[in-house]
């Protein structure tokens, strides 16, 4: 991307109010509810999907960010 994360942070903030990291934890929260949603699809194979190395680190992510947004 040729972008320093200092350059890429202010961007972020100035369009969105959000940092890159916030921005990166809702899209996968999004996509995460979706699969969710879906009868065929497990948390395993979610977590799998979404690249966490176990369903206890999918799960802790997916608590946390869902007890910020309340």
């Amino acid at each position: 991307m040729f972008v320093t994360p200092k350059h890429l942070i202010t961007v972020c903030k100035k369009v969105s109010e959000k940092t890159p990291g916030t921005l990166i934890a809702e899209a996968m929260l999004a996509e995460a509810r979706l699969l969710l949603a879906m009868p065929e699809q497990n948390i395993s194979t979610v977590s799998a999907a979404l690249g966490y190395s176990s369903v206890a680190a999918f799960s802790k992510f997916f608590g946390r960010i869902q007890v910020l947004r309340l």
